[in-house]
């Protein structure tokens, strides 16, 4: 499947999640914003494809998320929930992702990690089998993504 291909499956599955859970709409952005990458997260995959995918979200996207899911004032959330939102978020993304990239056969994805940034030791800048996005959403927050397919 082409990057292109991939890059409008995935951003297609993270613009739904983000909208219909968390009421967060999402506009893509050409330039990535590296200062703005304050929690980090990794979701791994396999099956007919393996990969995975490493989120980036701004402190004021996370405090957006919980707000409008869980209605809950930012201030009074906990760091384990926080972080909980987050990859709850990104394992929401990768599934969707996954349903709409093979939906005739079977994945399986690991657990979400928080603070990691790859469950791959040698990581460098994405490379060009890797599909990366950047996003604004309405309210101020930053999303970012890599997209990393092995196989």
């Amino acid at each position: 499947m082409k990057k292109e291909e991939l890059r409008r499956i995935f951003n297609g599955a993270a613009y739904e999640v983000f909208e219909k859970i968390y009421y967060v709409f999402l506009e893509g952005r050409e330039a990535h914003l590296p200062e703005r990458r304050e929690r980090v997260l990794n979701i791994s995959f396999s099956g007919p494809a393996t990969g995975d995918i490493i989120a980036y979200f701004s402190e004021d996207l996370t405090e957006q998320m919980i707000a409008n899911s869980l209605n809950l004032d930012p201030e009074e959330a906990p760091e384990p929930l926080r972080q909980d939102c987050l990859k709850e978020c990104l394992n929401m993304i990768c599934g969707n992702f996954l349903q709409k990239y093979n939906p005739d056969r079977l994945f399986k994805m690991g657990l979400p990690l928080y603070g990691v940034p790859t469950t791959k030791p040698a990581a460098g800048p994405p490379g060009e089998d890797a599909v990366a996005s950047a996003f604004d959403t309405d309210d101020g927050g930053y999303f970012e993504t890599v997209l990393r397919m092995y196989d």
